[in-house]
């Protein structure tokens, strides 16, 4: 009888030890599987970071392709405009100092020329496709 009592205690003791070891055994995967899943969050959180981050600067290279494409577009009417503004006083200072009214008439006839001109250089720099 007493070695039935052994026998029973320490089948017990065994069971105790096996479970307390498949506890430990499961919290060791757990806590594995916990690990492998925030490597793999801070892998993909990295990842993403890194796409937003590429596409900001994406955005800023086109906002300054785009600056400097208009910026020319500007450039270009403004130099138009003054060769036209310094055409146009070049053409007025020969007629006042001729005094001819021939030179004066064509004179305005070259300032609705000139508006025209700029209306057109206006238009150029509204023009999105250019």
């Amino acid at each position: 009888m007493y070695q039935l009592f052994i026998i029973k205690f320490n089948q017990n003791q065994l069971h105790i030890v096996l479970h307390k070891l498949q506890q430990f055994e499961r919290q060791k995967r757990m806590n594995n599987l916990i690990s492998q899943l925030k490597v793999k969050h801070t892998t993909e959180l990295k990842a993403l970071q890194k796409r937003i981050q590429a596409g900001k600067e994406e955005q800023v290279k086109l906002r300054s392709i785009e600056f400097e494409r208009l910026l020319q577009k500007f450039m270009i009417a403004k130099k138009d405009l003054q060769q036209t503004q310094v055409n146009e006083s070049n053409q007025y200072s020969k007629a006042v100092k001729l005094g001819s009214v021939v030179l004066a008439s064509r004179q305005v006839s070259q300032s609705q020329i000139s508006n025209a001109s700029f209306q057109k250089n206006l238009a150029i720099i509204k023009r999105p496709d250019i």
